[in-house]
């Protein structure tokens, strides 16, 4: 996107595609059903502001939602110095990892069912991840590791193989 010069790499991801978008309708509309199941009585609709709150506080929470998921991006960058990384909304500024906090650096395969799409984490391990089914995970000297989504890992690998390990 705006990436500032000096970098040898960059890449911009995009969350796209109907289907997640579709998912994340599918779901808030169960879970408005659920919200208003125990609102509505076989003799018929308790008070209309009873109803309506709870309508409008899942709709509120729907449009954020479509609009996060809208607007965010995961911008990629390498610099002689590091690398770099953000994902916007949530993140403001870039990330940067030294290449001397750097233990190795591996491509992996990604699913929906480890890392997810968007900000994971778990004991030692932290997701930024978009679309796609291929990843590089960062391995720190510190014990932990950063999984990221990437366009074109093979262009990744080849420029970080000239500042840190990597595994195959």
């Amino acid at each position: 996107m705006n990436f500032p010069k000096g970098f040898l790499y960059s890449e911009t991801q995009r969350m796209r595609g109907t289907g997640i978008y579709r998912l994340v309708m599918i779901i808030f509309a169960i879970v408005t059903i659920f919200v208003t199941l125990p609102y509505f009585k076989p003799s018929g609709m308790k008070n209309r502001g009873e109803v309506l709150l709870p309508l409008l506080i899942v709709f509120a929470v729907w449009l954020i939602v479509s609009f996060l998921m809208s607007k965010t991006s995961l911008e990629i960058g390498i610099r002689d110095d590091g690398f770099y990384f953000r994902m916007k909304p949530f993140m403001f500024s870039f990330k940067r990892i030294r290449f001397d906090e750097i233990e190795s650096v591996e491509l992996i395969g990604l699913n929906a069912f480890k890392y997810g799409f968007g900000i994971h984490f778990g004991i030692g391990w932290k997701a930024y991840t978009i679309v796609g089914d291929q990843g590089i995970k960062i391995n720190l000297k510190k014990g932990k590791s950063i999984v990221l989504s990437v366009r074109n890992p093979e262009s990744i690998i080849a420029i970080l193989s000239q500042y840190v390990k990597i595994r195959s």
